[in-house]
């Protein structure tokens, strides 16, 4: 297994070219910026299996630690995003309190802040850690229709800050993904060895949580036609390694497969995007 270095406290994101700082996200084309409340993650399940160690769970202070600082990660990856407002509901419970205490007490200066005015919300997401499975799951609620918008679950194979670190950004690249139809675009070739791309920009950095040696799928979208439906399909054109982490928003990888395929494509103006690959 490729090691990973610790856990940051903050993380994620995926973008698309546009000019806003460069570059920003783009979700579907929408125009009015949709409001994201974000909870604390669920952590009961870890709790009750906290003194289940010995039965080979492998839990302890630090993916406790490491696990806590997921919606933080959510938090800071989104709000690098333009098409949200972010809503922090991770310390909802203190603030309800000290909206209560001020509505009962007499304060010595007579200020208190005005009642009722909290941001509503589009979409609330509600992150969790399943014991059961060693997973952790999120979550995305509509307001509006009261209804599940879209769930993302993955798997934590391995122990410790690394591996969490390293699957919280397989989680938030397969919400990205499935709620709001963010990718990882291919930039442009930096380097090339004869008719093969070697080294290439991608549109993901330092907010998306990816680390130096993290592995990728390179992929096109393509159209099958089945009958009068016509449904998309990734077709896969080669792997990647990331080899630096330039900033926020970039890294260059390097191409491990499908050189030629990539360069083919790209030159062609071909859109190819990219995916972090979950470890066996």
């Amino acid at each position: 297994m490729i090691q990973y270095k610790s856990l940051i406290s903050s993380s994620i994101y995926i973008f698309i070219f546009c000019f806003c700082f460069g570059i920003h996200f783009h979700t579907n084309g929408q125009s009015t910026p949709k409001r994201l409340g974000i909870y604390e993650i669920d952590l009961k399940d870890y709790t009750a299996k906290n003194n289940a160690v010995a039965a080979g769970l492998g839990l302890n202070t630090e993916d406790f630690n490491s696990l806590s600082s997921l919606s933080s990660q959510l938090i800071y990856a989104y709000s690098g995003n333009p098409d949200f407002v972010i809503i922090d509901k991770r310390n909802q419970k203190v603030i309800n309190e000290e909206l209560e205490r001020q509505k009962n007490e007499t304060f010595m200066d007579g200020y208190t802040i005005n009642q009722g005015k909290q941001e509503g919300m589009d979409y609330i997401m509600m992150p969790k850690y399943l014991a059961a499975t060693n997973s952790v799951s999120v979550i995305v609620y509509e307001v509006e229709g009261g209804t599940v918008f879209c769930k993302a679950e993955t798997d934590i194979k391995g122990k410790g800050a690394r591996a969490i670190n390293y699957y919280s950004s397989v989680l938030i690249q397969s919400l990205n993904d499935k709620c709001f139809g963010i990718q990882i675009p291919l930039v442009r070739i930096l380097k090339s060895k004869g008719d093969k791309a070697r080294e290439v920009l991608v549109a993901v950095g330092k907010n998306q949580n990816v680390r130096k040696g993290y592995k990728m799928e390179i992929f096109e979208t393509v159209e099958e036609k089945l009958g009068d439906k016509t449904l998309k399909r990734n077709e896969k054109v080669g792997m990647a390694e990331i080899l630096l982490v330039e900033d926020d928003n970039f890294s260059v990888v390097e191409i491990m497969e499908g050189g030629e395929e990539v360069s083919k494509r790209m030159n062609a103006g071909k859109q190819l995007n990219c995916k972090l690959i979950p470890k066996n």
